[in-house]
């Protein structure tokens, strides 16, 4: 489906973002990068459930967002194949709205953004 990647600067840091199933209420998204609990890059499976959240696809992204902010807490490179062109972003606890609106558009061409 959607592949996208951020963080090409250290060894233990970044990744590639691929959702494999998405259902109305459910999803599934596998990362590829480092894995601070086995010291290695790894593929990892992230099952996601809608749960709380307005809909499955920003629960795909929070999650995703979660990930991100294990290896990084300020500015990143995001590798936006739909943009053509890296681009720097920010995993700043401040700047979620922002970053979830970006994803949203990057993952699933979102044209509704949350205000």
């Amino acid at each position: 489906m959607n592949t996208r990647d951020f963080g090409k600067g250290t060894r233990n840091s970044g990744g590639i973002f691929q959702i494999t199933k998405l259902g109305s209420s459910d999803a599934e998204f596998t990362f590829f990068g480092w894995n601070k609990d086995i010291n290695r890059r790894a593929q990892q499976r992230i099952e996601v459930q809608q749960g709380s959240n307005p809909d499955i696809r920003i629960a795909i992204v929070r999650e995703m967002i979660a990930i991100i902010r294990r290896y990084e807490n300020e500015d990143f490179v995001w590798e936006s194949r739909r943009l053509g062109r890296n681009i720097t972003l920010s995993a700043r606890a401040q700047d979620t709205r922002e970053l979830e609106n970006f994803m949203l558009r990057e993952f699933f061409n979102d044209s509704g953004l949350r205000q």
